[in-house]
């Protein structure tokens, strides 16, 4: 199997580019036209066709489909749901998707483990994909008693009962003898009545049962002009930093500010084992693409799915890249190969992109490939003709005299993509007890919010993702007039003002004048040697003096705001969570100077 990865393919382009003049003055749309006429570039990308025109992973085989499903049934017996949740996962990911009979006996088995290891809602579209797609219909009973009991677990009792009817009527087709119906229908009529009470409890006076204590994530006034933002933000014209977003009324700790949706998202590479594909998501049970070995989390996003281009390109292993630096920067590329492969090449050819809103908006980002020095712009241009060799390599263009057009589509993307994409994080951990710890699981583009807020190292909002949604929320008060500021990269508490400097100068070309760097704010760990209570806080950080029974009490009060917190995160009841959360960060807000190690602590845990 060739090696050939989008890593080592841009390692061949930089040494053909590294050796042409240096020549600073040279603008990326000189350098595009000079490269599309570049044969050596060409015969490159013609070599590269060729040696991995019969490459091609085996993605499905049923021999190890039936070894890992028996292996999973063996897990079962041994009561180790866990292990074999993993066996079948691997077995749906390689079982080909014309053998339905042995797909539905993977399902039906997964979807048993699912209700052990009590995960209801992936239980039931295991079961329904199971009746979709031609379960025995001898053994659907088996199938209809594990989706009755998976709705019993959501407390979707009503779903329940009508499933325990279809169960009923599959006992004439069971495989069984008389005194097996007669024990499962008597079975049936127990649960029946269990059911009928529980849903009148329901109905009549406790529908918390059934609605989880968690509200929607939705603004309550929408911009007219930025549908994404609330209607308490602005976008404006700032001195020295072009637009920029400022509050028109005040807004509280955790007052939501930003909805908006990714028009297009890509994973992290080395989370493409991980998580689904299309939302994002951690994979509890894995639903492959028919066509390459890309993993959904469920059969929704795997309808969605992804483009045929894409699929040529897994199953060449142009992402098989291990490295962790090196899959970031092949995310940025597998991202702009997406947005110009999911759309037509007239799409991209019309300037005006058949009017889609998102594309327009995204056209108007910024991109700095054009101010940076030459090395750079090597750089940037051998990552470009990656992008174009893999729009070649999937069939998305008809051959490479489409160069002339298509690299500097490559290459202004690229720009947009460098200076303008949001990671998107899933918590992960918790650092030393004071930090919250995030990892990056993929990258989008979020042209809206990307057009509107400026950078700050002490940012006074926070974001989080919840798939392929960014919900922006302040984590402060803020006043009429005060702008509100993202971290574009590196909080002050994570990392040096010196590193700060650097990355934000070479990915964004500013250096940022923000009062965690006028200041030179010290870092998380830095300030919790300084202090970690009220009580040690020196007395120059606080806003106003403390006595030390003042600071006592201060701690006791925090402390009690804790337990409280915790209390209700046991319970679930995520409003009053975020309500004691919001206490806790307004008792430090309201006493002490900015750093200090519990005003991050508090700002992490809203």
């Amino acid at each position: 199997m060739s090696d050939l990865n989008c890593v080592k393919i841009r390692e061949k382009f930089w040494k053909v580019l590294e050796a042409e003049e240096n020549n600073e003055s040279l603008g990326v749309s000189e350098l595009c036209a000079s490269i599309a006429n570049n044969s050596q570039i060409k015969d490159i990308i013609k070599n590269i066709a060729k040696s991995i025109e019969n490459e091609n992973y085996k993605i499905k085989d049923k021999t190890l489909a039936e070894k890992r499903k028996d292996v999973g049934n063996r897990r079962v017996k041994d009561c180790k749901f866990g292990a074999a949740l993993m066996e079948y996962n691997i077995a749906m990911s390689v079982v080909p998707t014309e053998d339905k009979t042995l797909m539905t006996s993977i399902l039906g088995n997964r979807a048993l483990v699912l209700n052990k290891v009590k995960l209801p809602k992936n239980a039931i579209d295991d079961c329904n994909l199971c009746l979709e797609l031609g379960y025995p219909k001898q053994n659907q009973y088996k199938i209809y008693q594990r989706l009755a009991t998976a709705y019993e677990y959501c407390q979707k009792y009503g779903e329940a009962l009508n499933t325990l009817k279809q169960l009923d009527l599959s006992l004439q087709d069971a495989d069984v003898d008389e005194e097996t119906v007669k024990r499962l229908r008597n079975d049936l009529k127990t649960k029946e009545v269990q059911l009928k009470k529980k849903l009148d409890i329901v109905s009549q006076n406790d529908l918390s049962l059934i609605d989880p204590k968690t509200k929607n994530l939705s603004l309550s006034e929408i911009n007219p002009e930025y549908p994404c933002l609330s209607n308490k933000m602005a976008v404006t014209e700032m001195a020295g930093k072009g637009r920029g977003l400022v509050a028109t009324q005040p807004c509280e700790a955790g007052e939501l500010i930003t909805v908006e949706e990714s028009m297009c998202t890509v994973l992290y590479i080395v989370k493409m084992r991980t998580n689904c594909w299309n939302c994002c998501g951690e994979l509890v049970t894995w639903f492959p693409c028919p066509g390459c070995p890309a993993i959904f989390c469920s059969k929704a996003c795997m309808e969605v799915g992804h483009s045929r281009y894409e699929c040529v390109l897994v199953t060449k292993n142009i992402f098989n890249i291990k490295d962790a630096i090196e899959g970031q920067h092949a995310t940025n590329l597998h991202l702009a190969f997406r947005l110009i492969s999911g759309q037509s090449k007239e799409f991209h050819k019309d300037g005006h992109f058949n009017g889609n809103d998102e594309y327009l908006r995204m056209s108007t980002l910024l991109d700095h490939s054009n101010v940076i020095n030459f090395k750079d712009k090597v750089d940037h241009m051998s990552k470009s003709l990656v992008i174009f060799t893999m729009l070649y390599l999937s069939g998305y263009l008809d051959g490479l005299d489409e160069m002339c057009t298509f690299l500097p589509l490559c290459s202004r993307y690229l720009g947009i993509i460098k200076a303008n994409s949001h990671a998107l994080f899933q918590l992960t951990d918790v650092e030393d007890g004071y930090v919250s710890k995030y990892g990056m699981v993929g990258l989008g583009i979020f042209p809206q919010t990307a057009a509107t807020f400026n950078h700050s190292c002490d940012p006074n909002t926070f974001t989080v993702n919840k798939g392929k949604v960014q919900y922006v929320m302040t984590n402060r008060r803020i006043e009429k007039g005060d702008e509100l500021t993202q971290v574009y990269s590196g909080h002050f508490g994570q990392s040096s003002k010196a590193r700060r400097q650097e990355i934000l100068h070479n990915r964004y070309n500013f250096i940022c004048d923000c009062v965690a760097c006028r200041e030179n704010y010290p870092e998380s760990k830095d300030m919790a040697e300084i202090a970690k209570t009220f009580k040690g806080t020196p007395t120059e950080s606080y806003l106003s003096p403390r006595s030390d029974e003042e600071k006592k009490a201060l701690d006791l009060e925090n402390e009690r705001l804790g337990k409280e917190l915790e209390k209700y995160l046991i319970r679930g009841d995520i409003n009053e969570a975020l309500n004691v959360s919001k206490q806790r960060l307004e008792l430090a807000q309201t006493n002490l100077k900015p750093p200090h190690i519990l005003l991050r602590k508090e700002e992490a845990g809203l």
